[in-house]
């Protein structure tokens, strides 16, 4: 028993002295996209199940006349992944948005990228409408939330959740998502 140990303790001293790791890495660390902006707010990394999932960009939020407008870029983590929008069940344009996105890429991801709420300091509700445009670019999805506030409720700060996430089979759920939410000042 004592030879035993004497051995494990000798062969733990070998790989230690040889700087080789005793554990394998974290492999949850999220590798950022190489098309990561220079600039931009936060991010929100979502990984997959089968895939390296996809990152949510807000790249700037701009407020006048009582709209409020973020901009948000979806990266897919990997070079070989094209992202389509299908947080719609049964929209008729999915086919021709799966084949427009086949021509960047050889696997599809669905994405998410929506508004959840958006609260006043005193934790009201102030959303009053929005909505939310996308445009393909090349592999990725550029979206642009548009929040149209009530006068009155267009000042100090504002709070806006929103939600993102990711699907490997195209199909309207969503089993990798998260939520974000950004205190903005407005002016």
């Amino acid at each position: 028993m004592k030879r035993k140990r004497f051995l494990i303790s000798l062969v733990l001293i070998i790989l230690i002295a040889q700087g080789l790791p005793l554990a394998k890495a974290d492999s949850t660390m999220p590798s950022l996209p190489d098309q990561m902006p220079d600039q931009y707010m936060r991010y929100c990394w979502i990984g997959g199940a089968e895939s390296k999932g996809a990152t949510f960009v807000i790249k700037d939020v701009d407020f006048s006349e009582n709209v409020l407008k973020i901009h948000i870029i979806q990266l897919p983590n990997d070079d070989f992944t094209a992202l389509v929008d299908n947080q719609v069940e049964g929209d008729p344009s999915l086919e021709n948005s799966i084949k427009a996105a086949l021509e960047h890429g050889s696997k599809v991801l669905g994405t998410l990228c929506d508004l959840l709420s958006i609260t006043n300091e005193n934790g009201d509700n102030i959303l009053k409408e929005y909505s939310i445009s996308s445009n393909r670019e090349g592999p990725t999805l550029s979206n642009e939330i548009r929040i149209f506030l009530p006068s009155e409720g267009a000042k100090g700060t504002v709070n806006v959740r929103l939600v993102f996430g990711v699907n490997e089979d195209l199909k309207s759920l969503f089993p990798m998502s998260n939520s974000l939410t950004l205190s903005l000042v407005l002016p």
